[in-house]
Parts: structure tokens; sequence; C-alpha cells
């Protein structure tokens, strides 16, 4: 699945629980099923990379996936969070659903995005052997099953992708208002209930 750079369907700004399994798939290469078993802190932002424990991987080894640009920008509103990165079940159906919306032919394929990140990867790098160490693979997998014929260009394209400056889903907005409010409370006077407050 090859995209343009210009093409960031607007029904992503709708999708807030399964974003960061997008971003994550494509501008890192993980499996969804992978994702699905990370947590926040598996992304070690100061350290440049998301760590896979080889519980979490399918191939039960370890891995570092390294931390790109734009996949920092896309998953930024998270920082900070703990838990589950999908705490959603059924991932296969939302995944569905938004290649519906955002009217992608033939469906959401399967690790779809993880076949686009080893492709631009590869044309990026020049370095199959180091990219199968980042996708957990082999070589030998990535020529058989999943590299594209991509150019220097279109790889650079591809890192490109990113939300506008500032961007903050619009779902989570309101909870890092109140987050901000209630840290607030908590520092300068007695707790209040926001709950009751204007809605965004």
């Amino acid at each position: 699945m090859l995209f343009d750079r210009r093409w960031i369907p607007p029904t992503l700004r709708r999708e807030t629980r399964i974003l960061p399994l997008i971003a994550i798939g494509g501008f890192a290469g993980i499996r969804s099923a992978e994702v699905c078993r990370l947590n926040w802190q598996d992304i070690k932002w100061d350290r440049g990379h998301i760590e896979i424990a080889g519980k979490k991987a399918k191939t039960a080894a370890r891995r570092l996936v390294p931390l790109s640009d734009n996949l920092k920008a896309w998953i930024a509103p998270w920082r900070g969070e703990t838990g589950k990165i999908i705490s959603i079940t059924d991932y296969s159906g939302a995944l569905s659903d938004t290649a519906v919306k955002a009217k992608i032919l033939g469906g959401w394929r399967q690790n779809a995005l993880r076949h686009s990140y080893i492709s631009y990867r590869v044309a990026e790098t020049g370095d199959v052997a180091r990219t199968s160490l980042e996708a957990g693979n082999s070589p030998k997998m990535i020529f058989r099953h999943y590299r594209e014929i991509v150019d220097g260009e279109a790889a650079k394209a591809w890192w490109s992708i990113r939300p506008p400056e500032g961007w903050v889903p619009p779902e989570l907005k309101w909870s890092i208002k109140q987050r901000l409010e209630r840290l607030s409370s908590r520092q300068d006077k007695p707790c209040v209930d926001t709950a009751n407050d204007a809605q965004p």
C-alpha cells in the first residue's frame, strides 16, 4: 500500500482510538497484533525507540524500532499516557470501518502499513538487513513478501507525512484540558469537579 504524502484522510480526525495503531504501523512497521500488546511505557521517547519485549513480539525476540520524527508528531498527544496503546478489542473491525470511510479500494489489508514501512525504510536506508532487524523478520522474507520498489523521493515523501503543527485529536483536547485544570486545582486550591464544565 503506497500513499501520496498529501493523502491524510479526514476520517483520522474522528478515529482517535485507532490512530496510534495506524501511525505506528505505517511509520514503525510494527504488526497490528504486536501494537495491541504494547503499553505507552514501551515507547522510549528519550531513547528514540519503541521497545518490543520478546513476550510481545510475534517471533518472541526482543527488538528496538526507531521512533521517526513524523511518528513522534502523530503520537505526541499521548505522551505521558500509561496502559495499553490500543484499548479496543475489535481493532480489525475498526480498521475496516476506517478503510470504508477513507474510501480505500479493496478494504484494509492485514498489516498493509507494515508493508509500506518496510518498502520505504529500505528505500531510505538502502539496508535490508537493518530493516529486517527493526521489522522482526529476515532479509529473505522482505524480498519475498514485503519489498516494493520505491525510489528515494517517494521515501522522503512518506517520512514527511505529519499532522499540522500543534495538532491534537479533537477527542483528546477535552481530556487534556481536564487534566491540566485538575493538576492546577491540586496545587493552588481545593479540588473542584470539572465534569459539568462547558463542553468543548
